[in-house]
């Protein structure tokens, strides 16, 4: 599921928005604590995803296991605390700026 990334951060794409008959990605990531500065984004169309433990009890930015979900316009840099969490990311339009802090 996950390619990319080493560590506490590790990520992957499984389909973009072009292969999608609904116009969103979807990115898998595996993470615990905070994902660094280069990580941090503007959803330009919101973001929903799904979330699950892995180790421990890990909230995502605060918010417990479950679904997560972001409007168009909301910023951050992704933070997993208490343990270690999968995630699936989807992206209407597979669109987020990444802002390169």
């Amino acid at each position: 599921l996950t390619d990319k990334g080493s560590g506490t951060l590790l990520f992957g794409r499984h389909f973009g928005a072009d292969d999608s008959p609904y116009a969103i990605s979807c990115d898998a990531v595996v993470m615990s604590g905070r994902g660094p500065d280069s990580a941090h984004h503007v959803h330009t169309k919101g973001e929903v995803c799904i979330t699950v433990a892995l180790e421990g009890e890990p909230t995502f930015d605060g918010h417990p296991l479950g679904w997560v979900v972001y409007p168009e316009g909301h910023e951050h840099t992704p933070d997993v605390q208490g343990g270690r969490m999968a995630m699936l990311y989807f992206w209407p339009g597979g669109r987020a700026k990444f802002t390169k802090r």
